[in-house]
């Protein structure tokens, strides 16, 4: 299980989500993977939460982030993380951009290969 931490300015009190089993990112909407349900949404280079603006998420705890295309068959590059956070539309690995929001598809494109990817998925390492 894993929880991530909404930070925003610093007069705004952090959000704690989950547990759960994973997170998505699908586009705009990061969603709780064992249900689907919305938790947040990326808005003007932020997280939208519980009526709030937060400027990053942090996830509590090592992780892993797989990147997941609409192509059937096709394997996603995956890579563990200590620290994994994302701010102003781009997901950080252990202080290392990996990938940025790209408002133009909806998708979240990989620095490294320069691909689109539809859904982003965090889970906890093991």
């Amino acid at each position: 299980m894993m929880q991530l931490v909404f930070k925003g300015v610093v007069l705004t009190p952090p959000v704690m989500v989950g547990p759960a089993p994973s997170f998505r990112l699908e586009g705009t909407i990061l969603r709780r993977g064992d249900t689907g349900q919305s938790v947040a949404e990326h808005r003007n280079w932020g997280w939208q939460i519980l009526g709030q603006h937060f400027t990053r998420f942090d996830c509590v705890g090592r992780s892993v982030i797989e990147f997941r295309g609409e192509a059937a068959g096709r394997l996603p590059p995956q890579m563990p993380a200590e620290r994994v956070r994302a701010t102003d539309g781009v997901l950080y690995a252990d202080d290392e951009p990996i990938a940025k929001f790209d408002e133009s598809s909806g998708h979240w494109r990989d620095f490294e290969t320069s691909m689109a990817w539809a859904t982003v998925v965090l889970t906890p390492a093991t």
